[in-house]
């Protein structure tokens, strides 16, 4: 876990969203020198019972089953013009979509710009604000939630391999 990856965003959003949504759960998986503090905001506001940290989870068929219990996916990078996000290409994104899960995700990676095109989830400026908006859209709206996890799978299934080599195959031909 590293503040670069933006999930302090949506725990200081919590409290609000659970204004709204009171069922609402935040699962955070992985661990790194940024969880304490992370941790240490759960327990400054009240949400131990709420938010969930995993952990490290070795057995990446155990992320896949932590997945399908979701609805919603997170990638609220901070934008840094320093930081690597804005010209990398995140592989979570799109592994989010590959289990149906709309993607509330900043404007900082290229990715961002394809999902937003492709209504895939809602892309926001790194806000709280935004964030809350765009969360409770998704947890409230049931039209809009259902486009959005339709257009992710779609999405998602051009970055599988098949697909994928045969473009590349298609341009040596």
């Amino acid at each position: 876990l590293k503040q670069s990856q933006g999930i302090q965003l949506a725990i200081e959003a919590f409290p609000e969203i659970l204004e709204k949504v009171p069922n609402a759960r935040l699962i955070i998986i992985g661990t790194g020198l940024y969880e304490e503090k992370l941790r240490n905001m759960v327990h400054e506001l009240g949400l131990k019972d709420i938010i969930s940290f995993l952990g490290y989870v070795d057995d990446h068929h155990d992320i896949e089953r932590a997945l399908c219990e979701c609805g919603i996916a997170l990638a609220p990078y901070v934008p840094d013009p320093s930081g690597i996000t804005a010209y990398a290409d995140p592989m979570k994104p799109k592994v989010y979509m590959a289990y149906g899960l709309p993607v509330i995700i900043t404007d900082v990676p290229w990715v961002a710009s394809i999902i937003r095109e492709r209504e895939a989830g809602i892309v926001i400026k790194y806000s709280k604000k935004d964030f809350i908006e765009a969360a409770l859209n998704l947890m409230t709206n049931h039209d809009i939630y259902l486009k959005c996890r339709e257009n992710a799978l779609k999405l998602a299934s051009q970055y599988f391999p098949e697909h994928i080599f045969s473009r590349a195959l298609a341009y040596m031909v």
